[in-house]
């Protein structure tokens, strides 16, 4: 059976406050915190890359437990999302991260991601 349909996110998340800590070496990824820091605005990709939603591959381990608050979702390197169109947001000052996107993996949880650990997956003619 095919996945449900994404979802809107839940109301009061990401509202735009930029990020205002370093997170804790080892909350963060494989590569943790020291080598990754406190992420840009969209990461290796341009914050354009998110507005339509789309597929993503993560470049690293992401731990949302890490997250202060709930409604995460934990990444794997390698692993594919699907992010929804038009969620990008700006991460609470108490996020690890600037920027997040609302996705979906391919088991059908959802939550937000960090937009620092994605990278576009381009389509196969």
């Amino acid at each position: 059976a095919a996945p449900p349909p994404l979802t809107l996110p839940p109301q009061g998340f990401g509202q735009p406050v930029p990020v205002g800590s370093q997170p804790e070496e080892g909350q963060v990824g494989s590569a943790g915190a020291a080598s990754i820091g406190v992420a840009t605005l969209g990461g290796s990709c341009p914050p354009s890359s998110f507005e339509g939603g789309g597929r993503f591959e993560a470049k690293d381990d992401y731990l949302a437990s890490a997250e202060p608050e709930g409604g995460y979702l934990a990444l794997h390197k390698g692993q594919i999302v699907k992010v929804l169109p038009g969620t990008q947001q700006h991460g609470e000052e108490f996020n690890l991260f600037h920027a997040y996107v609302y996705g979906e993996d391919q088991e059908g949880t959802q939550g937000w991601v960090p937009t620092h650990l994605l990278d576009a997956v381009k389509s196969e003619a």
